[in-house]
């Protein structure tokens, strides 16, 4: 096995992701070293030819990457738009996403090289992708993560060439946009919803994500089923449905007689019209790259280096566009895909041979081989990214691949020929859908796991190149003996996933979910306390925001979930933490059981938990009888933190609830106030000030909804306001 241009492409990605970190005059002296290098070498056919290859590659995508960045910065500089200003612009639509009563929108800037800009709005609004908009809204910045472990929009937005966002008042569809790229979004579109007439719901979603990689629609708790299975691949479009549009395309192309020249064009062509319909993901690029190579190769009669083709198609990607090299999908793409040639008939020479074997035991032998190779070589990267391990994976890969396959083509005729087909595309989605979930449910199948510290990653590359090495070309030396790779391995795998983790130092967070609720306590003796855990109509905020955030934080287990009652902003993202984190009690007001499922324990006033190290929470509020309101219901935890001072969490209390607390008696001072309603007009707050006496005040909230009454009168207190709107994750205590 050959691959002449690995070193190169490796070199393009790693120059990119280094890229502005290293300055342009030591780029280019490190390319004349490399270049004068692999010349000198050529001639003494020496490895100083490799090594000056690998130093080229790396200036050159240093280089490149410093060019895009020096680009994005002259695009921000004659962007017209003003931050903080109400803008009015026409612009096209690139992507659309529902979800949660909110659109959201990537629109392109008209004027040639102007960039693009992300847009929301709450509530049903025109415009799909395709098609041109009149739009009105305040314009803002990307900004970086609000919460530890969150997503850097500002770092995004760079390699994405988008500069700011919209919070749109008003949108006004134009009509469609010229140009093809504007119709194929089109035809994605209209193909997307005649697959949701065809097979309303669950069915037609799913086939959405198979056939053209729009996960959007998808149910969460498939979308979960399939991350937790290691097959969330087959809805992105990626090399897989490449594979098997090509496959089925080069079939029917010999059925029809075309010879090898005419054969190997008319595949080239079907990759990059797949490739675009698709949306131009980086996966389906890169596999659409390579193929078109080696069927160009096949004609030509040069010999097809699967290797050789994957590594072209990475620098090309890279080079013509190095924000890719930051992107998770191309990173988990190119690795599964190189990992699958080197590991794979290594790992299939180690299974018994499936020759006189009958069909299904040969399958099962060389499907496990591939999918040993493609997980243990995304491994380490999705341990460190998604905090997951999917073992269950080299099993599961074995009955999904088959109904993935039967499902596209199934679908894929449908919309030709609904009548015929939709009742197969059915079947085969339904029976897709109960095998993910069911083997989602297999213990052992996946885990979470704690943050992973960059040098691990690294070092499980560099274990897994050896191994490559080893597989793909035995008789390499210095040879390299299996059972030093074992032991290494073992010892990797040790690091990794049995190290004792430091204890977290004791604070208080309060995360940014806009407008919802969700509050940390870490308390000196290492036990957690997570006070509500909601966002307003985005269930998912769980797994993508607070999941990460408590990650980062250094918790891996939660002693006590407490909900402070029953609105959807202040406990839906329950299941999401619940399947990624062990949680030892769920404590909520009597009101607030039904909500929450079987095994929540009530509390009322007077109750206490103990944290450990002197970290103690006493229920104020509500009593035990307390009917009426879930508002005027809340539970109101007094924390208590050694060394740190005192909060008093008060979740959406209201007027009368407030009134209750206060007469109860107990005493409800402290030196941080959670501003009830999360700041909405709460009426007097004269008693409540005076009975808490805080330094600060906390507010958890989107921008727009506090009440002006309510902070000026905090600020007339002389209390200092915090708003997650404004600075984000707001600390008591040491930030990570």
């Amino acid at each position: 096995m050959r691959a002449p241009l690995g070193l190169a492409a490796l070199g393009l990605v790693g120059g990119a992701l280094l890229g502005d970190q290293v300055p342009a005059w030591l780029w280019l002296s490190a390319g004349t070293a490399g270049a004068c290098l692999a010349i000198l070498g050529l001639r003494r056919r020496s490895p100083a030819s490799l090594a000056g290859l690998l130093l080229l590659a790396l200036a050159a995508g240093g280089l490149r990457e410093i060019l895009a960045s020096r680009g994005y910065a002259a695009l921000k500089a004659s962007c017209p738009l003003r931050a903080e200003a109400i803008e009015t612009l026409e612009a096209e639509v690139v992507d659309r996403l529902d979800a949660g009563g909110r659109v959201r929108w990537r629109l392109a800037l008209p004027s040639d090289g102007a960039g693009e800009i992300t847009a929301s709005l709450w509530g049903e609004a025109p415009g799909h992708p395709g098609e041109r908009v009149l739009v009105t809204g305040r314009f803002r910045l990307p900004r970086a993560a609000s919460n530890p472990g969150g997503f850097d929009s500002l770092s995004w937005a760079r390699h994405e060439g988008v500069l700011g966002s919209l919070a749109l008042s008003s949108v006004q569809p134009l009509g469609p946009a010229p140009g093809p790229l504007a119709a194929l979004r089109r035809l994605r579109e209209l193909l997307r919803l005649r697959l949701e007439r065809i097979l309303p719901g669950r069915d037609g979603a799913l086939l959405g994500a198979l056939l053209l990689g729009v996960r959007e629609p998808l149910d969460e708790d498939l979308n979960d089923a399939f991350l937790e299975t290691g097959t969330i691949h087959y809805l992105s479009v990626s090399g897989a449905h490449v594979v098997m549009a090509l496959w089925v395309l080069s079939r029917l192309l010999t059925l029809c007689g075309l010879g090898v020249r005419g054969r190997s064009a008319a595949l080239v062509l079907g990759a990059v019209a797949y490739a675009a319909l698709t949306g131009l993901q980086a996966p389906v690029l890169r596999a659409a790259l390579a193929a078109a190579l080696a069927c160009g190769a096949q004609a030509f009669g040069r010999p097809r280096a699967a290797l050789n083709a994957v590594c072209a198609a990475a620098g090309l990607l890279v080079l013509a566009d190095p924000g890719q090299a930051f992107r998770v999908g191309f990173q988990l793409s190119f690795l599964a895909a190189v990992g699958i040639l080197l590991l794979a008939p290594g790992f299939k020479a180690l299974l018994p041979s499936g020759k006189g074997r009958s069909w299904p035991v040969r399958y099962a032998l060389d499907g496990l081989g591939v999918s040993a190779a493609a997980w243990l070589s995304a491994l380490p990267l999705v341990a460190c990214v998604f905090h997951l391990v999917t073992p269950g994976v080299l099993l599961t890969n074995l009955l999904v691949f088959p109904l993935v396959a039967l499902s596209m083509a199934a679908g894929a005729a449908a919309l030709a020929l609904p009548a015929l087909f939709a009742g197969l595309a059915h079947l085969a989605l339904a029976a897709l859908s109960a095998v993910v979930e069911a083997c989602a449910r297999i213990p052992g199948g996946h885990a979470y796991v704690a943050e992973l510290p960059a040098w691990w990653v690294g070092a499980a590359y560099a274990w897994l190149l050896l191994l490559g090495w080893k597989l793909a070309w035995p008789s390499a030396r210095p040879p390299l003996a299996g059972r030093v790779l074992t032991a290494l391995g073992l010892l990797l795998a040790a690091a990794a996933f049995g190290r004792p983790l430091p204890v977290p130092p004791a604070r208080a967070v309060m995360l940014d979910v806009r407008q919802g609720l969700s509050v940390l306590i870490q308390a000196p003796g290492g036990k957690t306390l997570l006070y509500d855990c909601g966002s307003y109509g985005d269930p998912q905020a769980g797994a993508r925001e607070m999941a990460p955030a408590l990650w980062a934080l250094g918790v891996r287990h939660i002693d006590v979930l407490a909900i402070s009652h029953g609105h959807d902003d202040h406990f839906n993202g329950l299941p999401a933490l619940a399947r990624r984190f062990s949680v030892g009690r769920i404590v909520a007001p009597r009101h607030a059981l039904p909500l929450l499922g079987a095994g929540a324990e009530a509390l009322a006033s007077g109750d206490r938990l103990d944290l450990g190290g002197g970290a103690v929470a006493e229920v104020l509020h509500p009593p035990e009888d307390l009917q009426g309101d879930p508002n005027d219901a809340s539970l109101c935890l007094r924390v208590s933190l050694p060394g740190l001072g005192s909060l008093l969490l008060t979740g959406d209390l209201e007027g009368e609830g407030t009134a209750l607390m206060l007469a109860s008696g107990r005493p409800a001072a402290a030196d941080i106030l959670l501003v009830p309603h999360h700041g909405g007009a709460l009426g007097p707050l004269d008693a409540l000030l005076g009975a808490v006496k805080p330094r600060e005040a906390w507010v958890s909230a989107r921008e727009g909804f506090p009440s002006p009454a309510t902070i000026a009168r905090m600020e007339a207190a002389q209390v200092r306001v915090r708003e997650t709107w404004r600075e984000g994750a707001v600390f008591l205590g040491e930030k990570p």
